[in-house]
């Protein structure tokens, strides 16, 4: 009879050990969905953020190229300006000795 109870003990163990198992594997299964929809959310932020990050380049990229574009007109104009200023300084020289010839014919 004592075998008799110890046997039906072993088997109720066995049965609590079965469920705390089946507890622990639903557990763990939850888990386990939980971390693959993290993963795939993971995935898409960095999906999302490498899109934002190549439309940031290319608007810096154009920036970049309109900023390059202006620094050369600046520079031509800047030229222009040299070129200007020099034809400016020529006529009034030549002004200058157009000037001193007249007060010449009057003295």
């Amino acid at each position: 009879m004592c075998h008799f109870i110890s046997i039906i003990f072993l088997f109720q163990k066995l049965k609590q050990l079965g469920s705390e198992l089946s507890k622990a594997l639903d557990l763990a299964h939850g888990y386990k969905e939980k971390l693959d929809s993290v993963e795939k959310e993971k995935l898409e932020l960095i999906d999302h953020h490498n899109s934002q990050i190549k439309g940031m380049m290319d608007r810096i990229q154009e920036k970049d190229q309109k900023l390059d574009k202006t620094n050369q007109l600046n520079c031509q104009l800047i030229q222009q300006k040299e070129d200007v200023l020099e034809k400016v300084k020529e006529a009034e020289q030549e002004a200058q000795k157009v000037c001193t010839k007249y007060e010449r014919c009057f003295i």
